[in-house]
Parts: C-alpha cells; sequence; structure tokens
C-alpha cells in the first residue's frame, strides 16, 4: 500500500466509532482486542483504544507527609507546587515505538499511578493501550483526562523516570501533530536524584539497577522495556497478544517500582543520616543537593534543612569525601569553631589523592596569618599547598603571592600566637 492509500485508509478510519463498531472490518485484529478484553480485563474505550484499571502494592508504605528536604532532593518540587500533597501525585510512564525519540516516535502504552482514599501501601493505576496507528488520535484524548487533578484546578505532579527528556517531550509532540493542545504539568523526574545519590556505587541507574540493588525488589519473567517496541510492531503483523500482555505486565511494575523509589526518597528525607546509610546512598551529594537549595531558595529554609547538611557532611567527612570536609571545615571556621575547622582541614591538607588537599592548605594559612597571627605557620601551609602535584595555575599564583608577602615581613617575631 502507498502512502497515498495508507493516508486515505486512515482519514476513512478516523471518522468512523469505537473499535467495537468497526469489529466485521478487522476480524483478526478483533480478536486480539477482545482476547485482551477478556483475559487482562481491559475496556474498549475509544477507536483503537483499550482501558483497564488494577492495582499493585509497592515495597514500602508512603509517608503521607513531606519534609523539606524532599523538595532539595527532587529538583522539579522545589519552588513549584504550591502544597504537595500525596494524592496529587501521578506516577507515569509510557511504552513507546522508538526509544530515541523523535516526531515519528508514538506512544502505544501509558499508564498513571495514584494514591487514593489515604491508602499508601498500594497504588492505582490506570493503562491505556494503543491497537494501531489509526487509533492515535482517540488514545490521546483518552489519556488528556489523566493528566488532571478530581478535586482541584491545580495542575498535578507528573512522577516519571527519565520522563522529563522522553516521555513528555513525546506527549507533547503527539498532541501537537494532532493540532491538540498539550497537558500542563508540574514534572518531578526521579532519575536526577537516583543519580545523584547511587551513580558512585551501581554500575548503572536504571530503574531495574535501582529496584534489584536499592529497593530489592525481583522481577520476574518480566520483558525488558527494550524489546516493547519491536514487540508491538510485531503484534501489528501478526495480532499475535502473548507478548503485548507482557510489555503490559512491564509498564505496570515500571509504575509500581517509580512509586516505590518515590517513598523510599521520601524516607530518606525524613531522616538522612540514619537512611542514607541503610539504602548506601551518598551523604556528601545529598547534602550538597540541601546546600544549594537552601542557598537558592527564596525566602527562610528550615533550621533544621542546615541541621542536616551539616551533618550528611560531617558523615562524608568521615568517610573521606573530600569535598564535604572542605566545606564543612570552611563553615566551621565561619561558625568560629576554629578547633574543629582545622583539625578537619588538617586531614584533608594532609592527603595525597586530592586537589582539595592544597585548596585546604591555602584556607589554613589564612587562618593562620590573619586569626592566629602566626605567620611560620601560614607559610609552611602555603609552601606545602605550593608543592602539590594538584595545584592550578590560579591557585598557584595566588599562593605565590600570598608567599611573597609572608616573606616580606620584617620579623615574625612581632606576631602573637592567639590560642583558639
Amino acid at each position: 500500500m502507498n502512502l497515498s492509500s495508507r493516508l486515505k485508509r486512515i482519514r476513512t478510519i478516523g471518522k468512523q466509532g469505537s473499535f467495537s463498531e468497526n469489529i466485521e472490518q478487522n476480524t483478526s485484529r478483533a480478536a486480539s482486542a477482545y482476547s485482551l478484553l477478556r483475559e487482562h480485563s481491559f475496556k474498549d474505550v475509544d477507536f483503537m483504544t483499550l482501558r483497564r484499571t488494577v492495582s499493585a502494592a509497592v515495597s514500602e508504605p508512603l509517608d503521607p507527609v513531606f519534609p523539606e528536604t524532599l523538595f532539595a532532593m527532587i529538583p522539579g518540587l522545589a519552588g513549584k507546587v504550591p502544597a504537595l500533597k500525596a494524592e496529587n501525585l501521578i506516577f507515569f510512564d509510557l511504552e513507546t515505538t522508538g526509544l530515541s525519540g523523535g516526531a515519528g516516535t508514538v506512544a502505544f502504552l501509558a499508564a498513571f499511578g495514584r494514591f487514593e482514599n489515604g491508602v499508601y501501601d498500594t497504588i492505582k493505576i490506570d493503562q491505556y493501550l494503543l491497537l494501531d496507528y489509526p487509533g492515535e488520535a482517540g488514545f490521546l484524548r483518552q489519556i488528556l483526562q489523566m493528566f488532571s487533578l478530581k478535586n482541584s484546578t491545580d495542575p498535578p505532579v507528573i512522577v516519571s523516570y527519565n520522563g522529563k527528556s522522553f516521555d513528555s517531550q513525546i506527549i507533547n509532540n503527539r498532541y501537537l501533530i494532532h493540532g491538540m493542545r498539550p497537558p500542563v504539568f508540574y514534572h518531578a523526574d526521579l532519575l536526577y536524584t537516583a543519580r545523584s545519590l547511587w551513580k558512585k556505587t551501581l554500575p548503572s541507574c536504571s530503574q531495574s539497577e535501582i529496584e534489584k540493588s536499592i529497593l530489592k525488589i525481583e522481577r520476574k519473567n518480566d520483558i525488558p522495556g527494550c524489546r516493547a517496541p519491536d514487540i508491538w510492531f510485531s503484534f501489528l503483523k501478526t495480532n499475535a497478544d502473548s507478548e503485548l500482555s507482557g510489555v503490559c505486565g512491564h509498564n505496570i511494575l515500571d509504575i509500581a517500582g517509580l512509586a516505590s523509589m518515590f517513598s523510599v526518597f521520601n524516607s530518606i528525607a525524613h531522616d538522612p543520616v540514619c537512611y542514607v546509610e541503610k539504602y548506601g546512598a551518598d551523604a556528601e551529594t545529598l547534602a550538597l543537593r540541601i546546600r544549594k537549595y537552601r542557598r537558592t531558595r527564596r525566602g527562610n529554609p528550615s533550621g533544621e534543612l542546615l541541621e542536616t547538611e551539616n551533618a550528611l557532611l560531617e558523615k562524608a567527612a568521615r568517610s573521606g569525601a573530600p569535598l564535604a570536609a572542605f566545606l564543612l571545615g570552611k563553615d566551621l571556621l565561619r561558625n568560629k569553631r576554629y578547633r574543629e575547622a582545622r583539625h578537619i582541614l588538617g586531614r584533608l591538607a594532609e592527603r595525597k589523592d586530592t586537589a582539595l588537599s592544597a585548596v585546604a592548605d591555602r584556607a589554613l594559612a589564612i587562618d593562620s596569618e590573619w586569626r592566629l597571627k602566626d605567620a611560620e605557620l601560614a607559610l609552611f601551609y602555603t609552601e606545602r599547598a605550593l608543592s602539590s602535584t594538584y595545584t592550578n595555575i590560579s591557585l598557584k599564583t595566588d599562593l605565590l603571592k600570598r608567599r611573597e608577602r609572608l616573606l616580606r615581613r620584617p620579623s615574625q617575631s612581632g606576631f602573637m600566637f592567639m590560642a583558639n
């Protein structure tokens, strides 16, 4: 069939009614659809579009209280959500005809998960399945209603995994191609948070790896998502639905895993120092996320947020994280906790495996010259920093000027040592 004939056929079919009304025109596809209807609880809701509603357990029940640390952990929530509620979360995932995006990529399966009626250990999932290209407009009309809240005009919070750069782009493209207005929503993509917490310890930060290694979720007989496009294309050719039903099951597991991951992130946010240990998360990176959030946040973030940041920095510094040690040392100097600061910066300065050792020596040199009034000690730290193999041009220039100034002092005996 040439392109002209195919377009004519699509226009003709698009003007017709629901799939059930066209059953005699496509007997084999109808048989496959009714197999899905009968065996997997799908319902015919639009032309070549099926829907079903199922429930799935989450690995850890969600605490419906969201601490401020959670907003620091998940960038899509910070400063954009007026009043986050568990019922306003919509866990979203697509299966598409391609894994690289682009205008020709079509979504043929969409799932939306919600916590409802105060039940937080189980998630309700609405799933939509497109049976063939001509039904895409009806498919898009059906899923549009899912991007809204039942009792509010506020945009929902869509929670995805890599959806910000993939799923949401495909959705916007397909609505625009069909001359329809794309849905409006807040977007919280958990991929970025997962990477920040586990990229140093896991071989990858794919959702399946996070589920297996962190959430301890074992999927049985699961069809890999990378096979979904080929299975749907095969269904179009052969009308065989056995593997397509497996793709639908994979899509449901993705939503349940996504909700479980969000619940774990919220547990970490409630008690970061405890839960980073339990889940093997990177305390240093989490502290840096909180630090960035706290410094860019309008208004006055809670003092508890600062305490959490410092506790995580201390934990990371004890485990040998150099940036955490440097930031903690500088913060302690700023807060006049000089003895603790010198101890932490001193240990960092003695390390030979990080560029921050020279920066720590510079901080100690400044402290010695201006706070301790000990030029000899300041010169020692300056010389040690200059001997570091990690010293860059800018830092070296600063250190050379510092050494020159210290050496020009007429007499170091005039400095008075001030112990703190």
